[in-house]
């Protein structure tokens, strides 16, 4: 796989199209700061009050003890430039970020996975009832349920993990629905570094999920969940290599930074570095109330503070996820990533559900502006027929679907492109979860040609690089690949 490029033009795509969340936001940072400055106003008024009626010695006893150590900080800050002082506030800034890095590092189970033998359980679990409506509502509010904070508690206090391992090593499977009415299912992925707590991890969740049965059953009447054999397996992934990798890498380079910072330092800023260290144990060991001084007009300004902060945080979040996002985006092209001929574009109707939907659609066509728009259909009949022309080219008359969770509308996107090949003569087989369905991977030995199909927002690129590889060594000539939206 070649190194992926950050296209600016996307960047913005992908932080206009939250703009819901933005102004979410916004609202809520403006109004919090907005009441803050209330409270902090009431409060320094209430405590000029109570000034007025106590004795003023406690105080004066106060300044006199603290005087002397802000005499040697401001002694001191006159001996140095502000790009000293700053040089010194920094180091010890990283010096506390080392601190959580370091502790991270010690406690977090994910660095405890061994990239070479990560254990993997899958637990499925079917919901029927008696309209399709009801159970899809049900499904849904699982889904919620499981990624919320009630499942983190319930597993720190069965198993040994912490909140954060939780949110990093339970997962669910993109959202599955089966042909018959009134059914659906939602499928959950644990990792874990033992076989042992991957099992302990996985039966938490499953009784997690029961109990919620118990407490939902008083809301929603006549359904049942039922779950399937739970299966765990040993993978090898390079996700988690390359996190632990670059998380060591970073911290090394952190404190490589901070050793050659205190390294430069001049005698006067060892002895500020040594004074400020000792008051920041100082006032984490005795904490002192701090109260900030405002006025009746300064709250336009605290809102108006509270508005730039929400939409940089935000807007900062979002870069981060972008730029260090693993799953394939649809603007991505195989071609240029894989050298894998990119057959089509099969695009969704997203926006079409959302509130005020027109919006996104205006995002979407200033980044699409210049390129041609397809609808879901002529972006089928365009890929069956670049599917047939390289299936013909290649002789073949059978050709293979392959792809990671070939479920949901990839499932029904592989339908309709297989019934419509099979109109022209030439067989589809669809195969899905080649790298972790054994019984999948055996049947590639009978492949010749295959089409990769991919979810765009849910297939990794690590996994299309493993399905590449897996194909070249069984011998199996690549016609293409297809991108599901």
């Amino acid at each position: 796989m070649r190194e992926r490029e950050i296209n600016l033009k996307d960047l913005m795509t992908e932080i206009l199209l939250k703009w819901r969340v933005f102004i979410v936001l916004i609202l809520v940072c403006a109004v919090a700061l907005g009441v803050d400055y209330a409270s902090s106003w009431k409060a320094k008024e209430a405590q000029k009050a109570n000034t007025e009626q106590t004795d003023q010695e406690p105080e004066e006893q106060e300044t006199e003890e603290t005087a002397p150590e802000k005499e040697i900080i401001q002694e001191l800050e006159g001996q140095l430039t502000d790009l000293q002082i700053s040089a010194v506030k920094y180091t010890i800034a990283n010096e506390e970020s080392l601190a959580d890095r370091l502790a991270y590092e010690q406690q977090s189970a994910l660095m405890k996975i061994n990239a070479d033998q990560v254990y993997r359980a899958t637990a499925t679990f079917y919901l029927s009832s008696d309209s399709r409506e009801k159970t899809s509502s049900i499904v849904s509010l699982y889904e919620d349920l499981i990624r919320g904070t009630g499942l983190i508690d319930y597993v720190v206090k069965r198993t040994e993990l912490k909140e954060n391992d939780v949110t990093e090593l339970v997962s669910l499977m993109g959202r599955t629905s089966a042909a018959v009415q009134e059914k659906d299912s939602f499928t959950v992925v644990v990792f874990h570094y033992s076989e042992t707590g991957c099992r302990e991890l996985l039966d938490a969740v499953t009784d997690f999920i029961y109990e919620k049965k118990n407490e939902l059953a008083e809301i929603f009447d006549a359904y049942e969940i039922t779950a399937v054999e739970p299966s765990l397996v040993t993978v090898n992934t390079l996700d988690y290599s390359d996190y632990q990798k670059n998380y060591l890498t970073d911290t090394l380079k952190l404190q490589q930074e901070i050793e050659s910072s205190k390294g430069a330092f001049t005698e006067e800023q060892v002895q500020y570095y040594n004074v400020l260290s000792n008051e920041k144990i100082t006032n984490q060991e005795e904490p002192q109330e701090i109260v900030t001084t405002v006025t009746p007009r300064s709250r336009a300004k605290y809102i108006v503070l509270g508005t730039v902060l929400a939409a940089f945080l935000y807007a900062f979040w979002l870069f981060a996820v972008y730029v260090f996002n693993t799953k394939i985006r649809t603007v991505d092209n195989l071609q240029e990533l894989y050298d894998i001929p990119q057959l089509g574009m099969i695009p969704g109707e997203h926006t079409d559900r959302k509130l005020f939907g027109f919006m996104d659609k205006i995002v979407l066509r200033l980044r699409d502006r210049g390129k041609r728009s397809f609808s879901k259909e002529e972006a089928l009949e365009l890929t069956e027929a670049a599917i047939k022309l390289a299936a013909v080219k290649e002789a073949l008359t059978t050709v293979y679907l392959v792809g990671c969770n070939l479920q949901g509308m990839q499932g029904e996107i592989c339908d309709r492109l297989k019934e419509g090949l099979q109109k022209e003569n030439i067989q589809v087989n669809v195969l899905n979860n080649i790298l972790y369905d054994a019984r999948t991977m055996k049947e590639i030995e009978k492949a010749e040609g295959a089409v990769l199909v991919e979810k765009a927002g849910s297939t990794f690129y690590s996994e299309i690089s493993q399905e590449s590889e897996l194909l070249k060594r069984q011998g199996v000539r690549i016609l293409g690949g297809v991108i599901v939206d």
